[in-house]
């Protein structure tokens, strides 16, 4: 089953594992997910974060070590219930504009 199908699911740990291609949008929105690791991945595309994700449990977000595209801060920051994010070591040329936070 595709892993939103596991709608129970708090924790998704997938560090080191060299995978590619772009984070399915609907992952930020599977209502009990609190922790999601995708650091050390050849992850790319750009960040998309479903309006619908405002009432997302994500607390925790590591992204470090990818490729993402674009603004990666603007989509992020509909997680409204973040408390952790991990941007290290991101091979982007969209600069990361720290007035956000």
């Amino acid at each position: 089953p595709l892993v939103q199908n596991l709608t129970k699911l708090s924790h998704i740990d997938l560090l080191n594992n060299y995978f590619t291609g772009i984070i399915p949008p609907s992952i930020f929105t599977m209502p009990f997910l609190s922790y999601l690791n995708l650091e050390r991945n050849d992850l790319n595309g750009s960040i998309e974060v479903p309006n619908s994700s405002t009432l997302s449990s994500l607390q925790t977000l590591y992204l470090g070590h990818n490729h993402f595209e674009g603004n990666m801060l603007e989509p992020i920051l509909k997680l409204t219930n973040l408390t952790h994010l991990k941007l290290c070591f991101l091979n982007t040329s969209y600069p990361i504009d720290l007035n956000l936070f």
